[in-house]
């Protein structure tokens, strides 16, 4: 599939004609579709700047920028959208980008019970606890490198497989191996 939402470089959403081919995006109302679209763009691309922020985060800021209250045929839309994206590399890249944020919690949370040891607020067992998990938050770090090096790999594959127009035999698409 081809990349059906394109940001242009006014800031708006270029819709492919491909995009109303899908019964979810037809449901939607025509005179938001650009606002939907740009919310979909934000929330689901890649190619989005807040697409790697937690979900929470970036809910919040593509509502903050399209001004669209939310309802069951933006979230079906939203679904559809994400299955026509889905691909293996992409569930990789969404599951790393997930370790990522529950690594820098995780990390922030024993820098938090440091703090408190430091100060006299933390018991001895919050002690033996963050002693068994600052060795394994280390390592952790140490790996941080090596794993935003393979994320960015498979953000260059996924990127290069959206731009990929040519198709398989049938409705299937090429996968990440071809």
């Amino acid at each position: 599939m081809n990349n059906l939402l394109k940001l242009t470089a006014d800031g708006n959403i270029l819709i492919d004609n491909e995009f109303f081919l899908y019964e979810e995006f037809n449901k939607l109302p025509k005179n938001k579709i650009q606002s939907i679209a740009k919310y979909i763009y934000l929330t689901c691309n890649p190619s989005s700047n807040i697409y790697k922020w937690e979900e929470s985060q970036k809910i919040e800021e593509a509502l903050n920028q399209t001004k669209l209250v939310l309802d069951d045929t933006i979230n079906k839309a939203v679904e559809k959208y994400k299955t026509l994206l889905t691909t293996p590399a992409l569930v990789a890249i969404n599951t790393a980008n997930k370790s990522l944020h529950t690594m820098t919690k995780s990390i922030a949370k024993i820098d938090e019970m440091l703090q408190g040891m430091m100060e006299g607020e933390v018991t001895f067992d919050s002690i033996k606890i963050i002693q068994d998990n600052v060795k394994t938050n280390i390592d952790i770090i140490n790996k941080l490198p090596n794993l935003v090096k393979t994320l960015q790999e498979l953000e260059e594959k996924y990127k290069s497989e959206l731009d990929d127009d040519k198709k398989a035999v049938g409705s299937q698409r090429k996968g990440f191996i071809k």
